[in-house]
C-alpha cells in the first residue's frame, strides 16, 4: 500500500493513504489531499494510476521536479521521487516505508509572473512566503502581451495537430484491442461492509462515519466536515463503478452543525460586558473559555458565535493529520512499539504483509516502549509496522437484531449468517465499553425469585434465584457442558449469552448443531473463542459475552449468561501476565488473574432494571477442590454445584454432589416447607453416606439408628429421583411433589423403627436377665469345684493319716458324688433357660454369638468337673504308703494275724483297683457322650425332643431307656475301642467301655454311681440279649459299681 506524503508547510507530516485510481492535489474542499499553503490552486495537480505505472499530471497550478523543471504535461512518476506542488513538497512512498527525515530543496524558481494569493491564516498554522518573481526573458520584454499570447496560442495549436495526427492509429488500434471488463460483485452485506470499511481506513474516515447493516444492505451515517461530505460521495460512486453491488449502500451523511462547546445562559451588555455560563463562569471581553476568545459584545448579540462559526469555517478547510508509531520488537506475545499519546486499553491497528491489518490493545508501558498485544495471529508482521493508534477502547453495539449471531472473542461475527457487534464509540451512539465497572452495591434489589432450571438435584435441593451467580466445579469428562446445555434450554429467560472459551472447534460445531434448537437460538448470542486463537481472545471473550449480557440487562430483560470455563479464562489471563513480567502466584497465577476475576464476576446480577443470571463452569484439576482457581471463584460467587467423576462413572446423570453442593440464595427464594424437605433429603443422603462402605463389606447392622435405617431403605428412591435424561425437563412443581413424596416415605420408616426399637430394648433386658441367671450358675458350679477341692485335700490328709481299709472314705465321695448330681440337677435348669433364651435369639440375632459362647462355657465346665472327677478317682490306684497307726501298736496281737489281715487288705484293696482301673483311668478322660450334647442341647438350639423328667420309673422303663441310648452311643462311635460317658434321668452318669471282642461280637462294660447300683442289678442278663438283638451282634455286658475306696 503507497501513500502520498507532505514534507513541509501548513500540513507538513500528513499522509494520504492512496486507494482507488485517481487523487485531486489543491485546496479545493472536495480535493483528496486538500492543501491550504499559499500557491496553491484548487485543483492543481493529479496523481493517477494505471497499468503502465504512477502519472502525475498538473492541472491549474505548477508542479516541479526536484532539480526545479516544470512539468508541462502528464509525466510517469516514480515511487520515491520527490516533486513541488506549489511551494509545498511532496513525495510517493510505501506506508512501510521511513520517512526521510531530511529537510527539503530550496523552492525552485518556476512560479508564475504573478505570485498566487494566499488564504488568511488558519489557526495553528503559518503561512508560506511567495516565491521570488522569476527574471523575465526575451520574449517577454520584446513583444507586447497579446502577441506573446497570439504566439503561444499557435505553438499549442501546431503542437496537439502534430501530436494527434501521430497518436491517432494507435489510439484505434488500442481502443479496438480492449475488451470489455467485468466488474466483481458484491451479494451480501458482510462484504460490502468489508470494501467501505477499508475505502474509509483509507481516507481517514473510519472513525467518523458510521455502518449500519439492514437486509437490504449498508447504510453510512455520521455528522462530518463540508470538505468530508465530496470525499465520501465520491467513494461511494467509486464502489458503485467498480463492483456490482447486489445489495443497496445508502449514503445519508451529514454536515456537522457549528455549535459552541459551553451553554451560556446570561448576557450583559454596557461598559462591562460579559457573559456567564451554565456552570456559573462569568467571561469578560478578552477572557478565553475552551480555546476561544471572547473579543466583544453588542446589545443585542455577542461576536462569540459569530466567530466561532467562523473559525469552525476555517477549522473545516484543513484535513485530518493521522499520528502513528512502528514495531520495534516481539517479545513473546506482546509487541514493542513506539506510540506517543497511548493509554492502557486503547485499540490500535497494526499492518501485516498483503496490505492487511491486524488489531492490538494497548496493555503497558516501559520507558522505552508502548507495549501491544495483539487481537489477532501476529503472522505477516515486520519490523518497523506501521501502527495507527484509534484512540477508543474496545466497545461493542448490542441490539436484539444480534440474536442468532455467533461472534468472536471480540464480538465480531464469524459466519455469514451473524451479524457484527464490534463497534467504536466514535461511530456508533448506543456502543459500550467491553471493560466496564460493576453496578454499585446500592443498586442491587435482594434475590427472592426462584429460576426453574428443569433439573430435578438442582431445583428440588439446590434452588437457584433470579440474579444469582452459580459455579458448576467439575473435572474434565463429567458433563459439565451438557449440563449448562441442558438448563439453557429450560430456564425461562428473555436472552442467553453463551461464553464458550478454550473449547476445541469440533465441540463448537457439535454444540451450534444438537445443543441449540432453532427456538432456543432465536433468543441466543454465543460468543466463542477456541483453543487456538490467542490469549488476549480468549481473555477478552468472557468480558465481550458480559457485556452483552449488561447491555441485555440495561433494556430491562432477564439474562441467563453462561461462560465455559473460567479456568481457561484464568489461563490465559496468565500467559498475558507472565509475558507483562508479572511475577507468579498461588498455582503459578500472576496477581492480575485474582484482579480480574472479582471484576468480571461482580458484573453479573440483578439491578433495579434487570437481572443477569450467571452459570460459570470451573475446570477443577485432578477433581480437587483445592484448585486455585476454584477455590477463588467459590469465595466470589452465591453458589456452587459440584459434579464428581464417581458418580459420573456409574452412570449417575446429571453427575451432581448434593452433598458438596450448596446455594447460598435458596432461603430467600423458596417457602420454609421446601427448605425442610431439602434438609430432611441432604440428611438421608449424609447417613447413608456415612455407612456406605460397611453396607458394602457386609458389616452394617440394622437397628442402630433409624435415620440411617431409613436412609439405606430409600436409598433406590433417591437415587432414581436425583436421575435425569438429557431433553427431558421436569416441572419446578412435579419436583417439589417428588420431593414431598420422598421425605414422606422417611417420615414413615421413623415411626415404624422406635417399635422395633423397642422390642429390641425389651429382648435386650430379657437377655439380661437370662445371662444373670447363667453368671449365678456358673458361680454355683464353681462353688462345687471348691468343695470338690476341699474335699479332696480332706481326703488326703485323711489317707495319710489313718485309712482303716477303704470304707471311711468311700461315704464321703458318695456324698460329694451326690453333690455332684444336684449340681448337674441344677445345670438342667440352666439348660431351659437357654431354651429360652434360644426364643429371644430368633427375635434378637445380635445376641447369637454370646448365647454360642455362653453354652460352650457350661461344657467346659462340665467337662473339667468330669476331669476332676476321674482326677480324684485314679488317685485311689496310685501306691500306698505304708501306714503305721499308733493304735493298731497298741493292740497286743500276734504278729502272725497282724501279717495275714494285712495281706488280706491288700488283696482286697488290688482287686477293687484293678476292677475299677479300666472305667476310671487317668491315661486318657472319658470322652463326653454325643447323646449327652444331644439331650441338654437340641431342644436350646431349635430341636424338639426335651429331656425326659421321670422320677422312680419302672424297670423295664429304665431298661429300655439305657438300651436305646447305648445303641445310640455305640452306632455315633466311629472306631472301637471306645469309650464314653452318659448322663441319664434317674440313673446320673453312666460310663461305658466298649472292646471288640472274638468274632464279630463286643464286650461292653458299664459303670455305675452307688445310688444307682440298686435300681440296674437285674439288668444284666435281658440287657446283653436286648443289645444282641437290636445290634445283630454277640454282646457280652458287664456292670460294674463305682464305689470310692
Amino acid at each position: 500500500m503507497y501513500e502520498l506524503r507532505v514534507l513541509n508547510g501548513l500540513h507538513e507530516g500528513a499522509a494520504l493513504p492512496l486507494s482507488g485510481e485517481r487523487w485531486q492535489l489543491g485546496n479545493a474542499a472536495d480535493s483528496d489531499l486538500q492543501l491550504n499553503d499559499g500557491g496553491i490552486k484548487a485543483s492543481h495537480a493529479l496523481l493517477s494510476r494505471s497499468a503502465e505505472g504512477w502519472m502525475l499530471t498538473p492541472m491549474e497550478g505548477t508542479v516541479c521536479h526536484r532539480h526545479g523543471e516544470r512539468l508541462s504535461a502528464q509525466q510517469l512518476w516514480q515511487p520515491g521521487e520527490i516533486f513541488a506542488v506549489g511551494g509545498v513538497w511532496l513525495t510517493l512512498a510505501a506506508a512501510d516505508d521511513e520517512w526521510d527525515n531530511r529537510p527539503p530543496p530550496p523552492l525552485p524558481v518556476t512560479s508564475p509572473d504573478e505570485p498566487a494569493p494566499t488564504l488568511r491564516e488558519p489557526i495553528g498554522g503559518m503561512q508560506s512566503k511567495p516565491a521570488p518573481a522569476a527574471r523575465r526573458s526575451l520574449l517577454a520584454r520584446i513583444l507586447p502581451r497579446w502577441a506573446q499570447i497570439f504566439t503561444l496560442s499557435s505553438l499549442m495549436l501546431l503542437t496537439f495537430t502534430i501530436f494527434s495526427w501521430v497518436l491517432q492509429p494507435g489510439i484505434a488500434q488500442q481502443n479496438s484491442d480492449e475488451e470489455p471488463q467485468i466488474k466483481p460483485a458484491i451479494t451480501n452485506s458482510n462484504e460490502l461492509r468489508s470494501v467501505v470499511e477499508q475505502d474509509l481506513r483509507e481516507r481517514e474516515l473510519y472513525n467518523k462515519v458510521q455502518l449500519a447493516s439492514t437486509p437490504q444492505g449498508i447504510t453510512l451515517t455520521g455528522d462530518l466536515q463540508e470538505n468530508q461530505l465530496p470525499i465520501v460521495s465520491r467513494m461511494v460512486d467509486s464502489i458503485r463503478g467498480d463492483y456490482q453491488l447486489k445489495v443497496a449502500l445508502t449514503n445519508q451523511t451529514k454536515v456537522r452543525e457549528a455549535v459552541l462547546p459551553f451553554h451560556i445562559v446570561q448576557i450583559t451588555a454596557g461598559p462591562h460586558a460579559n457573559i456567564v455560563t451554565e456552570d456559573g463562569q462569568r467571561l469578560f471581553v478578552g477572557d478565553e473559555r475552551n480555546g476561544l476568545r471572547l473579543t466583544g459584545i453588542t446589545a443585542d448579540s455577542t461576536d462569540l458565535n459569530a466567530w466561532f462559526a467562523q473559525r469552525h469555517s476555517s477549522l473545516s478547510q484543513l484535513s485530518a493529520v493521522s499520528a502513528y508509531g512502528r514495531i520495534t520488537g516481539i517479545s513473546g506475545i506482546l509487541l514493542e512499539s513506539s506510540l506517543p499519546q497511548a493509554r492502557i486499553g486503547d485499540l490500535c491497528l497494526i499492518s501485516r504483509s498483503g496490505d492487511t491489518e491486524v488489531m492490538a490493545e494497548v496493555v503497558g508501558f516501559n520507558p522505552r516502549h508502548t507495549l501491544l498485544s495483539a487481537l489477532g495471529p501476529l503472522d505477516g508482521i515486520a519490523q518497523g509496522a506501521r501502527v495507527t493508534p484509534l484512540f477508543q477502547p474496545h466497545s461493542i453495539s448490542v441490539s436484539d437484531s444480534l440474536f442468532g449471531s455467533v461472534l468472536d472473542g471480540f464480538g465480531r461475527a464469524i459466519d455469514e449468517d451473524s451479524l457484527s457487534a464490534f463497534a467504536l464509540a466514535s461511530e456508533t451512539p448506543d456502543a459500550r465499553g467491553v471493560l466496564g465497572d460493576a453496578p454499585p452495591p446500592t443498586d442491587r434489589p435482594r434475590i427472592d425469585t426462584p429460576l426453574p432450571t428443569g433439573i430435578r438435584s438442582i431445583d428440588g435441593v439446590l434452588t437457584i434465584g433470579v440474579g444469582q451467580r452459580v459455579g458448576v466445579f467439575a473435572g474434565a469428562g463429567c458433563g459439565k457442558t451438557t449440563l449448562l446445555a441442558e438448563m439453557a434450554r429450560n430456564t425461562p429467560c428473555d436472552a442467553i449469552v453463551f461464553g464458550l472459551i478454550g473449547e476445541r472447534g469440533r465441540e463448537l460445531r457439535e454444540f451450534l448443531d444438537h445443543e441449540l434448537d432453532a427456538e432456543l437460538r432465536s433468543r441466543t448470542v454465543l460468543v466463542c473463542s477456541t483453543s487456538d486463537r490467542s490469549s488476549m481472545e480468549r481473555a477478552r471473550a468472557a468480558f465481550t459475552a458480559t457485556a452483552i449480557a449488561e447491555a441485555f440487562r440495561n433494556k430491562g430483560k432477564n439474562v441467563l449468561l453462561i461462560i465455559d470455563s473460567l479456568t481457561r479464562f484464568a489461563r490465559a489471563q496468565r500467559e498475558i501476565g507472565l509475558a507483562l513480567g508479572e511475577p507468579p502466584g498461588r498455582g503459578g497465577l500472576p496477581p492480575s488473574v485474582y484482579t480480574l476475576l472479582p471484576g468480571l464476576l461482580e458484573r453479573a446480577g440483578k439491578t433495579s432494571r434487570g437481572s443477569i443470571t450467571a452459570l460459570y463452569s470451573v475446570l477443577i484439576e485432578q477433581d480437587s477442590m483445592n484448585d486455585p482457581v476454584a477455590d477463588e471463584v467459590r469465595s466470589l460467587i452465591d453458589g456452587h454445584i459440584v459434579l464428581t467423576r464417581r458418580l459420573a462413572e456409574r452412570g449417575h446423570y446429571p453427575a451432581v454432589d448434593v452433598l458438596a453442593s450448596l446455594s447460598r440464595t435458596m432461603s430467600n427464594v423458596v417457602p420454609r416447607e421446601h427448605i425442610a424437605e431439602a434438609s430432611t433429603l441432604r440428611q438421608m443422603m449424609s447417613a447413608y453416606q456415612q455407612v456406605e462402605m460397611l453396607i458394602r463389606l457386609g458389616e452394617y447392622q440394622p437397628g442402630n439408628d433409624p435415620m440411617t435405617d431409613a436412609a439405606v431403605q430409600s436409598q433406590s428412591a433417591i437415587n432414581a429421583f436425583l436421575r435425569q435424561a438429557n431433553h427431558a425437563p421436569s416441572d419446578f412443581t412435579d419436583t417439589r411433589q417428588q420431593l414431598q413424596e420422598q421425605v414422606a416415605l422417611e417420615q414413615v420408616l421413623t415411626l415404624l423403627l422406635p417399635i422395633r426399637r423397642r422390642r429390641l430394648r425389651r429382648s435386650e433386658s430379657e437377655q439380661r436377665q437370662h445371662e444373670q441367671q447363667l453368671r449365678h450358675c456358673q458361680e454355683a458350679v464353681e462353688q462345687g469345684e471348691r468343695q470338690l477341692a476341699e474335699q479332696k485335700i480332706g481326703y488326703l490328709q485323711l489317707r495319710n493319716d489313718f485309712v482303716p481299709r477303704h470304707a471311711g472314705v468311700t461315704q464321703p465321695l458318695n456324698d460329694l458324688r451326690e453333690t455332684l448330681d444336684v449340681e448337674k440337677s441344677t445345670r438342667a435348669g440352666v439348660i431351659q433357660h437357654i431354651q429360652q433364651i434360644h426364643q429371644l435369639h430368633e427375635e434378637v440375632q445380635q445376641q447369637q454369638a454370646r448365647l454360642t459362647a455362653a453354652q460352650s462355657a457350661v461344657q467346659r465346665c462340665q467337662r473339667e468337673i468330669e476331669k476332676m472327677d476321674r482326677s480324684f478317682g485314679s488317685s485311689l490306684t496310685r501306691p500306698r504308703s505304708r501306714i503305721t497307726s499308733r493304735r493298731t501298736h497298741r493292740k497286743r496281737q500276734p504278729l502272725a494275724h497282724r501279717a495275714r489281715r494285712r495281706a488280706s487288705d491288700r488283696q482286697k484293696l488290688s482287686r477293687d483297683e484293678k476292677e475299677f482301673s479300666d472305667l476310671l483311668s487317668d491315661d486318657e478322660p472319658a470322652p463326653v457322650m454325643p447323646i449327652l450334647s444331644l439331650n441338654l442341647f437340641d431342644g436350646s438350639l431349635g430341636g424338639t425332643e426335651q429331656p425326659q423328667q421321670a422320677s422312680e420309673p419302672q424297670a423295664s422303663a429304665l431298661q429300655a431307656m439305657l438300651e436305646s441310648h447305648l445303641v445310640q452311643g455305640i452306632e455315633q462311635q466311629e472306631s472301637l475301642p471306645a469309650r464314653f460317658s452318659l448322663l441319664l434321668p434317674d440313673l446320673g452318669e453312666v460310663v461305658a467301655q466298649i472292646t471288640p471282642a472274638s468274632g464279630d461280637g463286643l464286650d461292653i462294660a458299664l459303670g455305675f454311681s452307688a445310688h444307682a447300683w440298686d435300681k440296674v442289678r437285674g439288668f444284666e442278663q435281658d440287657g446283653q440279649g436286648a443289645l444282641s438283638g437290636r445290634l445283630g451282634k454277640k454282646v457280652r455286658l458287664r456292670f460294674k459299681r463305682r464305689e470310692a475306696v
